[in-house]
């Protein structure tokens, strides 16, 4: 059972004083979680590497929508140790404006990584490291027995998620990745839409 769950129910993001991490912390290893965590621990020790734990107060193992990014980034996941939309980076914020825009429950949605360890700042994405990623992928997707869809967000999560075997139940769509790049220029008008267009698909298919 979640600890205090209401507290974190409707808006989790903005839970981000130091009692709130503190909170998540705590609860890394209630049921919704725990497989995941523990799916998690392992690739700890497999990569030797930072592997964000799942916040606790997303869906965990009943979540219906996943969205798989690119990597642990240096202000969000790798700050916190945690996959959280409460970590406050650029791309975190633009996540929750889509979320909200489409009437998402942060406790429908799973987050995920492509290169799910962090690795070095500006390390070039190999083709070995799209298939370990491909591995890990595939030990994660049978935790999630609720999942409805799996959003690939950006080339990379695109790129891995095409070598992924996916369950027939699970509707795959692709969205551009929500960091400032796309999120703040004109020119990318069309593709920050399509952020937009890819969650209200997802959104669909939730219960």
């Amino acid at each position: 059972m979640r600890d205090d769950i209401d507290a974190f129910e409707l808006t989790p993001w903005e839970r981000t004083d130091e009692a709130s991490w503190q909170r998540r912390k705590d609860n890394l290893w209630i049921s919704p979680v725990a497989p995941l965590n523990k799916l998690v621990e392992e690739l700890r020790r497999e990569t030797a590497d930072h592997v964000p734990w799942i916040d606790p107060f997303c869906g965990g193992t009943e979540a219906q929508i996943m969205a798989v990014l690119l990597r642990p980034g240096r202000l969000g996941a790798m700050a916190t140790d945690f996959l959280s939309l409460a970590s406050g980076d650029p791309t975190a914020r633009n996540m929750i404006k889509a979320l909200t825009e489409v009437g998402i429950s942060y406790r429908k949605m799973m987050f995920w990584n492509a290169i799910p360890w962090a690795g070095e700042r500006e390390e070039k994405i190999t083709s070995a490291m799209r298939e370990q990623g491909r591995a890990m992928l595939e030990r994660l997707v049978p935790l999630l027995p609720e999942l409805k869809s799996a959003i690939l967000v950006g080339g990379e999560a695109q790129r891995v998620g095409k070598l992924v075997t996916w369950p027939p139940t699970v509707r795959v769509l692709e969205c551009a990745h929500p960091g400032p790049f796309v999120w703040n220029q004109f020119r990318y008008r069309e593709q920050k839409q399509g952020i937009f267009e890819a969650f209200r698909k997802a959104a669909a298919l939730t219960s």
